[in-house]
């Protein structure tokens, strides 16, 4: 059975990720909050990325947006913690310099988002 939002109807799945997500972002909002945004891209064209990692922990968070399909590469410009989640689709490892590689192939709009320093 799905809950009513507004005109939005939710399922219980629906609402389960988006708990999950907003725990998870939590646990890093005090490092997103500190850290300066570093923009790949223009707001509402085909793709843009936001890194709002913490310099002094490596705490904090990388969202990717695509308007269309393609596959994105984004390589964070700081040194991440090495707990990481991210959501489905998007795989993440880091290289030699401990910043974070990001791939995500998007056949549709949407969204990725990847937390560091999360358990």
């Amino acid at each position: 059975m799905a809950d009513t939002v507004g005109q939005w109807q939710h399922t219980p799945d629906d609402i389960r990720f988006i708990h999950d997500i907003l725990e998870r972002y939590k646990q890093v909002r005090d490092d997103v909050t500190a850290s300066d945004p570093i923009r790949e891209g223009e707001s509402g064209n085909s793709s843009e990325t936001i890194e709002k990692i913490n310099v002094r922990d490596g705490r904090g968070e990388v969202v990717l947006f695509s308007n269309g399909g393609g596959n994105r590469r984004y390589i964070t410009e700081h040194r991440v913690d090495p707990h990481i989640w991210c959501t489905s689709g998007a795989s993440v490892h880091l290289d030699a310099s401990g910043r974070a590689v990001i791939d995500v192939p998007f056949d549709r709009p949407g969204a990725a988002i990847v937390f560091f320093g999360v358990l």
